[in-house]
């Protein structure tokens, strides 16, 4: 009897044994058969995205294995297009810059430029203390001497005329005029002669020649007295 127990509890123990390895075989393949299924689930899910991403309407698609280098002739036309304003500013070429002296343009009167700059240099040296009236007389007795006979025939002759001009002799001549003495030459060009007509002019307090004294005076003006 003990011993048909004893067969009796090694059946039963050898089937619980096969049932547990059962048991442990049929988890072990259901795990598997899951993970596969979980991962071709994620990768569906993974196409399905990027699918709806590249295909929704409306939708803004960013790459970003774009290639940016830019071709050759691209490279050509930029580099052309930024060299072109350069060169175009070389090419403009803005005005000749002249002396006043050096200019032949001619103005309402006939005279040059240079030769208004010209006087407006005698009338700053002989009368920079003057009144706009002083300087336009000394400016219409240059004019009245380059319209006489007996003077020379242009406006640097009169003053570098020898001996007619002090200033010129100790080198006040070559000081820069400012706006009054060109604004007297330029009235003078225009006609304005205070002066009624003189061919001469000095002042009393520093004139050292007898002859001057000699010529018949037509006015005043300031310390200027001015002779015919």
């Amino acid at each position: 009897m003990l011993f048909l127990e004893e067969r009796y509890v090694k059946i039963i123990g050898s089937v619980l044994a096969l049932g547990l390895a059962a048991a442990v075989l049929f988890t072990a393949v259901s795990a598997a058969a899951l993970s596969k299924d979980a991962v071709k689930t994620a990768q569906s899910i993974d196409i399905d995205e990027e699918s709806s991403e590249e295909e929704a309407p409306g939708s803004v698609t960013v790459k970003h294995d774009i290639d940016i280098t830019p071709s050759l002739s691209e490279k050509a036309s930029s580099s052309e297009s930024d060299r072109k304003p350069v060169e175009q500013v070389k090419g403009q070429k803005g005005p000749a810059q002249q002396s006043p002296a050096a200019s032949t343009q001619k103005t309402g009167s006939g005279l040059s430029e240079g030769d208004i700059w010209l006087m407006a240099q005698l009338i700053y040296a002989e009368g920079r203390g003057e009144s706009l009236e002083g300087q336009v007389a000394i400016g219409a007795v240059l004019l009245n001497r380059l319209r006489d006979s007996r003077f020379p025939n242009t406006v640097a002759g009169v003053i570098y005329e020898p001996g007619a001009f002090c200033t010129v002799r100790d080198g006040q001549i070559n000081l820069t005029p400012d706006a009054k003495a060109l604004k007297a030459a330029r009235l003078a060009a225009a006609g304005w002669d205070p002066t009624g007509g003189a061919l001469y002019f000095y002042n009393p307090a520093r004139s050292t020649s007898a002859w001057i004294y000699t010529r018949p005076v037509l006015t005043r003006i300031g310390h200027h007295v001015f002779a015919g």
